[in-house]
């Protein structure tokens, strides 16, 4: 619903829609040589690190602030930020129509929504494609020039505190992954893992069929659940009740840590009592501490720079680094006194209070960015 004294215009009549060009990949690198090269995985973070050597048309420069919409799979639209560069194919430039009357940062804030309903509408394709009728065919309200300063000042507010409130978060994650790591460096005296815990690979896939899942159910475990060091289960990867009861000695218990052991190396995480029922799935492996009092300073190591180079060195496979329980249980680890245990267990404690605060935060932000939205859209900014 829109403000009933403002017109709807169709973007294509208020915005200059500009698309990429097909460069040739044999004429892309990453040795820096011509000019960056914006594609579609360019778009959300607003910069690249493929390089295009080869001729090409001015109308196809890129300057930072330029406002990009992804054309393929998820319709993002984000500011480019990576400075002069080439606009690649499957990408459109929204730029300034010849005769103004829309703001770009107006459109920056009110395209998301629009763009999901398309992206929505299409979810039974296999891979999404946002045609340039679709493009030109969204239709937006479009209040007088001082309104639309107005709702992009208020908005860029919210998103500014919310950036605020995720730099707060990553600077603690930071500090203290800085501090364990520079305690475990400092110590050359090392045991290997399975003086400390035991490790075990999860189930075989034939154990798991693609009936036995159900919604709600017990969360499976795989690499993929494991974001950023944190259990992340999904609705799709659960399992009865019944069946997980066949599966008992792959359940977790409170003080596991559960490591993925196929591709990216060093993602763990801590299981707590809140994430239980849960089950290790098939990509992964449980370390149980034989000492609950080890379960802390081991997954900090476990997720640590300097574990992640060790597990990276011992995996098998050229393509897809994989881990057993064998490499696991032979890694070594620390043999750090009991007092520095306790100093990073306290860290541990005091950092996540800090961080569910921190979380709390983001959500009420969240949400107060929703109810901004849904207002400014409608005239009761």
């Amino acid at each position: 619903m829109t403000h009933n004294k403002w017109p709807t215009v169709k973007l294509g009549d208020v915005a200059s829609l500009e698309f990429g060009a097909p460069f040739k990949s044999k004429q892309f690198n990453e040795e820096r040589i011509g000019l960056p090269v914006a594609r579609i995985r360019d778009v959300k973070r607003g910069y690249s690190e493929t390089f295009y050597e080869g001729p090409f048309e001015e109308k196809y420069l890129l300057e930072n602030g330029d406002l990009l919409v992804g054309m393929d799979g998820e319709f993002n639209i984000a500011r480019w930020q990576g400075g002069k560069a080439l606009l690649n194919q499957r990408v459109c430039r929204i730029g300034k129509h010849p005769n103004p009357c829309v703001l770009p940062m107006y459109l920056y804030y009110c395209l998301p929504r629009h763009l999901k309903v398309i992206e929505e509408r299409k979810s039974f394709v296999t891979v999404k494609h946002l045609s340039a009728k679709d493009l030109r065919s969204i239709e937006i309200p479009l209040p007088p020039l001082e309104e639309q300063r107005r709702i992009a000042r208020v908005l860029g507010n919210c998103s500014k505190l919310h950036d605020q409130i995720s730099g707060r978060k990553n600077l603690l994650e930071s500090l203290f992954r800085s501090t364990t790591t520079s305690i475990f460096g400092n110590y050359s005296s090392t045991r290997k893992l399975e003086d400390f815990a035991t490790v075990k690979t999860g189930p075989f896939g034939s154990m798991i069929h693609q009936s036995d899942y159900v919604s709600p159910g017990v969360p499976l475990i795989n690499p993929q659940h494991i974001v950023n060091n944190k259990l992340s289960p999904s609705a799709e990867h659960q399992i009865s009740s019944a069946k997980a009861r066949t599966l008992e000695q792959y359940i977790l218990r409170p003080g596991d840590i559960i490591l993925g052991r196929r591709g990216q190396m060093g993602r763990a995480a801590l299981v707590a009592m809140s994430d239980c029922p849960v089950i290790c799935g098939t990509g992964c492996l449980i370390v149980r501490p034989h000492r609950i009092d080890d379960s802390v300073w081991l997954w900090a190591y476990l997720t640590g720079p300097l574990a992640t180079q060790l597990l990276e060195r011992a995996a098998i496979g050229a393509t897809l680094p994989n881990l057993n329980s064998k490499i696991v249980s032979q890694l070594k680890v620390p043999s750090i006194n009991s007092d520095l245990k306790s100093q990073i267990d306290q860290l541990h404690r005091t950092a996540s209070r800090l961080l569910e605060k921190i979380d709390k935060s983001s959500v009420l932000t969240t949400e107060l960015q929703a109810s901004l939205y849904a207002r400014a859209f409608n005239g009761k900014l």
